[in-house]
């Protein structure tokens, strides 16, 4: 089957995500410019009310409150000021205007307030800032402008100074305050205005105002470098994407299409998964994965052979038993009716023993046995001394260290069924009389309890087959499966151990098998 998981499952598109949304965070410190853009503005008010402060202060306490007087403490400030300063009398009529009385120069940078026309273009007109700012462009146009804008950059170029309500409140006594929005180019103008009180008396209003243009300009090219860092940063991540997919996602697909090809419709491996050559975490999973097919592959195999081997060892048994049968139904007297019946009833026992033995190995195979443990030494000399009595025509010796009575993970009883698998083998062979000594034991480095058994009979003719299922070096079985030492094995690995088999090397003949148990933790 093919690759179904849905798009947003896939290890590209998290990664992809997980990368866009990292750059992201300039986007967010561009809404922080909101903030900033209003602790500015709060900023230029204030210093706005400072000038007009320090201007109604000079004005309250001079000889004359007159045009000319006004426009000579203007001149006298020699354009030192960046807001646009105006003396009204208390009719609201214009004594004094800064943006006519200071030099070329300084007027130029003032950006007066007068001009219809829009200052030059600045940041804002640029194609990169056009293209950020297309999205709040966009739902201003769906939802409609905040206030229409005027017809000129200063309320006031088009209305009597009467009218507006900073001016009024000034006239009454009181500090006022306005914003509006400027025409031409989008920016607001803050208009703050002072009485003048002379003699207890308001006599005038000082009028402070200044556009946020420059501010505003800053701003938009603070905005545009944060759009660049942003493009910047979401291409790189894009790249950064489609490298981590072609480094991660692509040879796990790779790895998973070649794991679906190694296995036939059957369920079957046809092949070993095989192996990356690459050195980081792909590559040692792709090893792990083909060292389990092939560990499966030689399970499934060593299930197969059993099967094959049990099939063929009960081939013969049931044969017979059929064949006897026949013949007893046959039989022309009693006697050899009954020899006949003698021999199907003993193939069926064998034919039982072998099944509980097969039963027995595939119970150790699937682990199920519940968990145990028990002191090995004792219960090593719990089994010597049963089997003494069963094999009284040997010697049967026991042996332990002073370290051996650790404990292992597996119960007296599968204890007990390997020493008797193992002294049952070696008796078979040994002759009446000779010695088989157990010897239970701990390694001197590490947590390993060690079970040896050794005989003094004509030893192992092939050592490296004697634990595999079916195998008997008897000429004769006599009753003999070739499963004992199997399931010696199988109780040993099936706790990590293992076993080993070999010919006595001390200077005498016999066999030596041993088994590793280890410690209990």
């Amino acid at each position: 089957m093919g690759d179904r998981r849905p798009l947003a499952f896939r290890i590209v598109t998290r990664i992809l995500v997980f990368n866009v949304l990292i750059v992201f965070l300039p986007v967010v410190s561009m809404l922080l410019l909101d903030t900033y853009e209003e602790q500015l503005l709060d900023a230029l008010e204030r210093n706005l009310v400072q000038q007009g402060r320090i201007l109604s202060a000079s004005l309250s306490v001079g000889r004359e409150f007159d045009a000319p007087t006004s426009q000579a403490l203007l001149r006298a400030l020699e354009g030192r000021h960046e807001a646009r300063l105006r003396v009204l009398n208390a009719a609201g009529e214009l004594l004094a205007d800064s943006s006519t009385l200071t030099p070329v120069e300084i007027a130029r940078d003032e950006a007066d307030q007068s001009a219809d026309e829009p200052l030059p273009s600045g940041p804002r007109e640029s194609t990169l800032y056009r293209l950020a700012s297309f999205p709040i462009r966009l739902f201003r146009d769906l939802a409609g402008d905040p206030q229409s804008p005027l017809p000129s950059a200063d309320f006031y170029s088009r209305a009597t100074y009467t009218t507006g309500s900073e001016v009024q409140a000034a006239l009454a006594g009181r500090y006022g305050a306005a914003t509006r929005v400027s025409g031409g180019q989008i920016s607001v103008t803050l208009y703050s205005a002072l009485p003048i009180v002379r003699a207890g008396e308001i006599t005038g209003v000082v009028l402070v105002s200044q556009s946020t243009f420059r501010i505003l300009q800053d701003l938009y090219q603070v905005r545009i470098d944060v759009f660049t860092i942003f493009l910047w940063t979401l291409a790189a991540a894009v790249i950064l994407s489609i490298f981590l997919a072609l480094t991660i996602a692509r040879p796990i697909s790779v790895l998973q299409r070649r794991a679906r090809a190694v296995v036939d419709e059957h369920g079957r491996l046809t092949a070993p998964l095989p192996r990356e050559n690459r050195r980081d975490e792909i590559g040692g999973l792709s090893r792990s994965l083909s060292e389990l097919t092939e560990q499966i592959d030689g399970y499934v195999r060593r299930l197969e052979s059993f099967a094959a081997d049990a099939s063929h060892e009960l081939k013969n048994p049931l044969a017979s038993i059929s064949a006897n049968c026949e013949m007893a139904v046959t039989a022309p007297d009693g006697e050899r009716r009954e020899r006949h019946l003698a021999r199907a009833r003993s193939d069926v026992r064998r034919a039982q023993a072998i099944l509980t033995a097969m039963r027995e190995l595939a119970h150790i195979d699937a682990r199920v046995d519940a968990p145990g443990q028990c002191s090995f030494a004792p219960a090593v000399a719990e089994a010597v001394a049963e089997l003494a009595t069963r094999y009284p025509a040997h010697s049967i010796v026991f042996e332990r260290d002073t370290r051996s009575d650790a404990f292992v993970p597996v119960s007296e009883d599968r204890v007990y069924q390997i020493v008797s698998n193992l002294v049952g083998n070696a008796q078979g062979f040994a002759a009446p009389g000779s010695r088989i000594t157990v010897r239970a034991s701990r390694e001197a480095k590490g947590s390993v309890a060690e079970l040896a058994v050794m005989d003094e009979g004509p030893g192992f003719e092939e050592p490296e087959r004697v634990f595999d299922r079916f195998y008997s070096a008897r000429p004769e079985r006599d009753g003999h499966l070739g499963l004992g030492l199997s399931i010696v094995q199988a109780i040993a690995e099936s706790v990590g151990g293992s076993v080993s088999a070999e010919n006595r090397t001390d200077g005498r003949s016999g066999a030596l098998a041993r088994v590793r148990l280890p410690l209990s933790s």
